[in-house]
C-alpha cells in the first residue's frame, strides 16, 4: 500500500471509530452492560456441582437486568414470585424509568454530558434505541429462562443453606415425583420420613470453601438417610460446566472412520473407562498397577472379563455372519416388473382396439338377424352402441375391466334379441293370417272381404248423401 493510501486509511478509521460520537457510546455501553450476563456465563462454566443454584442465580439475573431501565417499585412488588415475572409485561411504558435515568455505564454518562449541542440528534437516537435493545433483550430472557421450572425449583431445595424451612421441605417431598428411576415404589414412603428428619436434625454447618457434593458426602458417611442421600447426589451428577463439550470430543476420538460398526454397549463401556481415568488423571497402567503382585488382592471379575473378552468377541462375531449368510440364503421374492408409461399405453391402445373390432361384428351380426324379423319387431330391437373408451389410466387391469365390461353389453343385447325372437316364433298365428319366411301375412279370402266392405260402404255413402241433398 502506498503512503497515500495508508494516510486515507488512517483519516477514514479516525473518523469511523475514533471521533464517532456514536461508535463511542455503543462500545462503552456494551462494556457497562454485558458483566451483568457474563458473570452469570462464568458461574456455571466451573467444574463443581451448581445446579442447586441455577434456580436463583437465573431469578437474579433477570431481575438485575430489568433493574437498568424499570422502576424499582415495579420490581419490588414483583418478590419472589416466578408467576409475577414471567407475567410481567416488559413493553409497558408506566413500568419504564425516564430516557435519561436509564443505565448507559459512566463513561458513556460522562461523552453524553460533555457533547456538543451539535450532537443533540445522535444522542437522542442513541438513548432510544437503547429503551428498545433493553425491551428486546429482556423479553428473551424472560422466554428462554425456565424459571419457572418446577424440577430446578425443587432441586434448589438439596442446598444445605435451606435446611430447616418449610418451603425446602415441600419441595424436597417432591422430588421422587420428578425423578422417577432412583427409588423404588416402595421406597417412596421412606424418603419422606427421611426428609422430615433431614429438617429437623441438627447437622454440621457448611464451611467456606466446602462443595455441596463433598458435603452431601460426609451426610452420605453417617447413615442416617440413605435414600435422601442417593437421590441428592444423582442430582448432583447433572453437570452444566465445559465437561458437556468434553464428552463430545472423547465421543470423537472413540468413533472413527475405521470404527463406525461399534456396538453401543462397546462404546459405553469405553467412555466409562476413559472417564474414570480422566478424572484419575492417570495412565491405564498406572491405574491398574501393583505394588506387591504376589499378595495384593487380585480382582477377579477384571480377570475373568480379560479371559472372555477374545471369546465374547468370536461369538459376536460369528452371531453376525450367521445372521448375514441366511439373508443371503434367504429366497427373495421376485417383485413383479413394472411396465413402463409407453409399453403401458400401447398395451392399452391395443386392447381397446380388439375390443372395437369384437363389439362391429357383434352389431353387424345383430343387424342381420333384425332383418330377417318382421317390420314391427324390428322397431322393438334397439342395437348397441359402444361407449367411449376414456384412455386414463395406462394400468393393465383398466384394459381388463373395459374388455370385460363391452362384451357383457355386447351378450346381454344378443340374448334379448334371441329370447324375443323365439317368443315371437312360438305364439300360434291369428285366424285369417299365415306365416310365410317368419313373416305374419294375410290370407287371399281376407283380402278379398276387406275390399268388398270398403266398396260396398262407399256406395251406401253416396246414396246417403244424395237422400239427403233432396230432402233439403
Amino acid at each position: 500500500m502506498t503512503q497515500a493510501g495508508k494516510d486515507r486509511k488512517s483519516r477514514i478509521a479516525e473518523k469511523l471509530f475514533e471521533n464517532s460520537l456514536t461508535t463511542k457510546l455503543i462500545t462503552n455501553l456494551l462494556v457497562s452492560v454485558l458483566p451483568l450476563l457474563q458473570e452469570y456465563v462464568k458461574l456455571f462454566e466451573s467444574g463443581t456441582p451448581l445446579i442447586h443454584k441455577l434456580h436463583d442465580k437465573q431469578f437474579e439475573l433477570i431481575k438485575s437486568f430489568l433493574a437498568c431501565f424499570m422502576k424499582p417499585e415495579v420490581l419490588a412488588s414483583l418478590g419472589d414470585s416466578t408467576k409475577k415475572m414471567m407475567g410481567l409485561d416488559i413493553k409497558k411504558k408506566c413500568y419504564h424509568l425516564p430516557i435519561s435515568s436509564v443505565f448507559v455505564g459512566v463513561k458513556a454518562k460522562e461523552l453524553i454530558a460533555s457533547a456538543p449541542k451539535s450532537q443533540y440528534d445522535k444522542i437522542k437516537s442513541f438513548r432510544n434505541n437503547i429503551m428498545k435493545a433493553y425491551v428486546a433483550c429482556s423479553e428473551a430472557l424472560q422466554k428462554k429462562m425456565p424459571i419457572d421450572n418446577v424440577f430446578l425449583k425443587c432441586v434448589s431445595s438439596v442446598d444445605p443453606m435451606c435446611r430447616k424451612n418449610s418451603l425446602a421441605l415441600e419441595l424436597m417431598k417432591k422430588l421422587p415425583q420428578l425423578v422417577t428411576n432412583i427409588l423404588l415404589p416402595k421406597e417412596k414412603e421412606l424418603f419422606d420420613l427421611e426428609v422430615r428428619k433431614y429438617h429437623v436434625d441438627s447437622l454440621y454447618t457448611v464451611n467456606e470453601g466446602v462443595s455441596i457434593d463433598e458435603w452431601w458426602v460426609e451426610v452420605k458417611k453417617t447413615g442416617k438417610y440413605p435414600l435422601l442421600s442417593k437421590m441428592v447426589c444423582a442430582l448432583l451428577t447433572c453437570f452444566h460446566c465445559p465437561k458437556v463439550e468434553s464428552s463430545f470430543s472423547v465421543m470423537n476420538n472413540i468413533i472413527s472412520a475405521s470404527s463406525t460398526r461399534m456396538n453401543i454397549p462397546t462404546f459405553s463401556a469405553i467412555q466409562s473407562i476413559k472417564y474414570h481415568l480422566f478424572a484419575e488423571n492417570k495412565t491405564s497402567v498406572a491405574y491398574f498397577a501393583k505394588k506387591d503382585f504376589l499378595h495384593e488382592h487380585v480382582d477377579k471379575k477384571l480377570v475373568e472379563n480379560l479371559r472372555s473378552s477374545c471369546r465374547a468377541y468370536q461369538d459376536e462375531k460369528n452371531k453376525k455372519m450367521e445372521q448375514k449368510q441366511k439373508q443371503i440364503n434367504k429366497p427373495h421374492k421376485q417383485k413383479e416388473k413394472l411396465l413402463s408409461k409407453e409399453a403401458a399405453r400401447k398395451l392399452c391402445a391395443n386392447a381397446a382396439k380388439k375390443q372395437r373390432i369384437r363389439h362391429k361384428k357383434n352389431i353387424l351380426k345383430i343387424k342381420d338377424k333384425t332383418n330377417d324379423l318382421p317390420r314391427h319387431s324390428r322397431d322393438n330391437v334397439v342395437p348397441t352402441t359402444m361407449s367411449g373408451i376414456k384412455q386414463i389410466d395406462t394400468n393393465e387391469d383398466c384394459v381388463k375391466t373395459l374388455a370385460s365390461t363391452e362384451n357383457k353389453h355386447a351378450e346381454d343385447a344378443n340374448t334379448s334379441f334371441i329370447e324375443e325372437k323365439s317368443v315371437k316364433d312360438r305364439s300360434p298365428p291369428k285366424q285369417g293370417v299365415k306365416r310365410v319366411n317368419g313373416d305374419l301375412l294375410p290370407t287371399k279370402a281376407t283380402q278379398i272381404k276387406k275390399r268388398k266392405e270398403t266398396t260396398s260402404l262407399t256406395i251406401k255413402e253416396m246414396f246417403q248423401r244424395v237422400r239427403n241433398n233432396n230432402a233439403k
